[in-house]
């Protein structure tokens, strides 16, 4: 059997341009099963992890899947905002723990997620190195967002303006890094963490100016009035974009605080009564920004994946058709391959090859060939898994 694999393996090298051909089509036909299971099985542990770790999810009425996806993986997404008021009611309520969330803003393209410190504990977070935000301004960069940005504890970087050229928006504000969370392998690891009142000033509710009495030195231009203990500016001064220790208190809000927007809300109910007496109680409500909803992550998650798997089993039937339209094409290149060498057959039938030789011969050599394409199938179909992007920012 040496001799007939030694046989063997050196016909496939000789004929290189046949078994290049095989051995891409059939490794292309294994590629497309072994990679859409494999990423479609890492993708739904991930997100359904995620989900269960998020019992209740309170927003604006309208897509449940927009909510979902936004609140637990930071997917941008258009909707109608819910008011601090609607937070500070449920908190009020006692029946679990509610932890409001802000998104919409960003650094360098990555979300920018306002939050209070009890969202670290629920998921986990734990910084690696600096500390979580103590102040204004203050930011902790997930795991992949401070390598992709070789970002360390105390650099500033300022965040993405919301509309570049729309001189109604606030401007780009300096944000200071001030920890790195430790790899979690979860959504919060490409993300970066604030307070919710560094997202408010993002959004020009909160904002700060320099000292007035320092001012009025530099720039007597900007002095409308002057009287003991006061100083009156004009309203053409630029707000201050800076954060920092001793600024952070000068930083005030014009406007309700109540008022204030959040994105969603998510909610640990202590027990099961609970979670049915606030989800009833949010799909009633009315707010300021209108009707609320109360959804189930896990549930809206499956609502989803379900969606996708559909998708996924129309490819799998569009893979069996390629997988034997491949294996037309390999019969046809080995009975091909037999005509060719007829003389060589003859050959071995003259110097008394056993029965069944011949067959084994070429079976053997496309053994090989096969052997060769999982071994690559398998290695690409395990790359691709671990380069493609994050299957929710495709959805």
């Amino acid at each position: 059997m040496k001799g007939l694999s030694s046989l063997a393996l050196r016909h496939a090298l000789h004929a290189k341009g046949r078994t290049l051909l095989v051995l891409m089509a059939l490794t292309i036909t294994l590629v497309v099963p072994l990679c859409s299971e494999l990423l479609m099985s890492r993708y739904d542990d991930q997100m359904r992890e995620r989900a269960a770790a998020s019992p209740l999810l309170a927003g604006a009425e309208g897509s449940s899947f927009d909510l979902v996806l936004e609140a637990l993986f930071f997917r941008r997404a258009s909707h109608e905002s819910i008011d601090y008021d609607f937070f500070q009611e449920l908190e009020r309520a006692n029946k679990g723990l509610v932890i409001p969330l802000h998104l919409g803003h960003s650094m360098r393209k990555y979300p920018v997620l306002g939050t209070t410190l009890e969202y670290y504990e629920r998921r986990g977070l734990r910084p690696a190195l600096g500390h979580l935000p103590q102040l204004t301004g203050d930011v902790v960069l997930g795991s992949a967002v401070a390598e992709a940005l070789a970002a360390s504890p105390g650099d500033v970087i300022f965040s993405d303006p919301p509309k570049l050229y729309d001189l109604t928006k606030p401007a780009a504000m300096r944000l200071l890094v001030v920890g790195i969370l430790a790899p979690r392998d979860t959504a919060d690891d490409g993300a970066v963490f604030t307070a919710v009142q560094t997202c408010w000033a993002l959004d020009g509710h909160y904002h700060g100016h320099a000292d007035a009495k320092a001012l009025a030195e530099t720039k007597p231009e900007w002095v409308i009035s002057e009287a003991p203990g006061r100083t009156a500016l004009s309203g053409a001064l630029i707000e201050d974009n800076t954060f920092s220790a001793e600024g952070s208190e000068n930083f005030h809000l014009h406007g309700e605080r109540g008022k204030l927007p959040l994105s969603s809300v998510l909610i640990f109910p202590t027990n099961a009564e609970s979670r049915t007496i606030l989800k009833g109680r949010i799909n009633s409500h009315k707010g300021r920004f209108g009707a609320t909803q109360a959804v189930s992550p896990s549930a809206v998650l499956d609502d989803l994946l379900g969606i996708v798997f559909k998708i996924k089993h129309l490819l799998d039937r569009l893979g069996f058709l390629l997988s034997a339209a491949t294996l037309g094409l390999v019969a046809l290149v080995a009975a091909l391959s037999l005509r060719l060498r007829q003389r060589e057959m003859q050959t071995m039938d003259a110097l008394g090859a056993p029965a069944g030789f011949k067959l084994r011969l070429v079976g053997l050599e496309l053994g090989l060939i096969f052997a060769s394409a999982v071994l690559l199938a398998t290695g690409i179909s395990f790359w691709l898994a671990h380069v493609l992007p994050d299957l929710v920012t495709l959805l």
